[in-house]
């Protein structure tokens, strides 16, 4: 994460803000990254690009909020541990 945090409301698509408003308010951070901007999660095991003029607007907000859907990782899932949070009470895999 090397951006600077922005808002939401920076956007200029109606229907890209009212995901990335939801989106903040539940954890979520913006950053200017890329062609505009990412979003990273709470938990650190996700991450979702931003265009800044999508073709398609509606599509670009379904296509965040699905991407954002999967996550937060459940508890049991391996990937979970990418993101630093490890489960130290896990059985060792010998």
């Amino acid at each position: 994460m090397t951006g600077r945090d922005i808002s939401p409301s920076d956007h200029q698509d109606k229907e890209v803000r009212k995901v990335l408003k939801k989106l903040v308010e539940q954890g979520w951070t913006l950053h200017k990254e890329g062609h505009w901007g990412r979003l990273y999660c709470d938990c650190g095991c996700s991450c979702v690009q931003v265009p800044g003029t999508p073709k398609n607007a509606d599509r670009a907000a379904r296509r965040i909020k699905q991407e954002a859907g999967r996550c937060p990782l459940p508890e049991d899932d391996p990937r979970r541990s990418l993101a630093g949070s490890r489960d130290e009470h896990a059985p060792s895999q010998e």
